[in-house]
C-alpha cells in the first residue's frame, strides 16, 4: 500500500500547506545551519527567521518549483550574515585572540571605519547589516532600487575591508 507524499507541489491540484512544509523541513534546516554555525541555538534562531520570511511570501513560495530550495537558500544567507557579524566580535582585524579588550578594539575600529564611509554607503550598510533589512526594504527607505542597494553594499564592504585590513566579512 503506497502512501502519498506529505507535500504537494505546484504541479499537483493540492496547494502546499505551510504547516506541513514547516513540519517537514524545520529540523533539517536547523541541522544544516547548526553545522555551519556550530551553535544549536543560533541555528534555531536562523531557521525561525527563515520560516518567518517564507511565511511572509508564502503565496509566491508555495507556487515555486522548489520551495524547499528557496527555504534553504534563505536560511543559508541568514546563517552567513549571522556568522559574519559574529566574526566581527570574535577577532580583531589583526587576528588577536578573543577577549574583551580585542573585541573593544574591533568595535572601535569598525565604528571609525563606518563613520569614514560616504553617507550613501554608510546608510545602506547600517540599514542592511544592522537593522536586518532586505535590499528591497533598504531601497524603499533610501528611494532607490534594490540593484542600487546591492552595488552600494558591495562598495561599502570593500571600503570596510580596506579600512580594517581585509577582515570584514572574511568568514563568507
Amino acid at each position: 500500500m503506497a502512501t502519498e507524499p506529505r507535500l504537494e507541489g505546484p504541479e499537483s491540484n493540492h496547494p502546499l500547506d505551510f504547516a506541513q512544509f514547516f513540519d517537514e523541513y524545520y529540523a533539517r534546516v536547523v541541522r544544516g545551519v547548526a553545522l555551519f554555525l556550530a551553535s544549536a541555538s543560533d541555528a534555531e534562531d536562523v531557521a525561525q527567521e527563515a520560516f518567518v520570511r517564507i511565511l511572509e511570501r508564502w503565496t509566491a513560495v508555495s507556487a515555486m518549483q522548489s520551495p524547499d530550495g528557496y527555504l534553504f537558500r534563505v536560511a543559508w544567507n541568514l546563517a552567513k550574515r549571522r556568522r559574519r557579524r559574529a566574526s566581527l566580535f570574535r577577532q580583531s582585524p589583526r587576528g588577536a585572540e578573543t577577549d574583551f579588550a580585542s573585541r573593544a578594539i574591533v568595535q572601535a575600529d569598525l565604528l571609525i571605519a563606518i563613520r569614514q564611509l560616504q553617507p550613501i554607503y554608510r546608510d545602506t550598510l547600517v540599514l542592511h547589516e544592522w537593522l536586518d533589512m532586505t535590499t528591497e526594504e533598504c531601497g524603499r527607505v533610501l528611494g532607490v532600487d534594490a540593484g542600487t542597494v546591492r552595488v552600494r553594499l558591495h562598495r561599502a564592504r570593500s571600503q570596510l575591508q580596506t579600512a580594517l585590513g581585509g577582515s570584514y566579512g572574511d568568514e563568507e
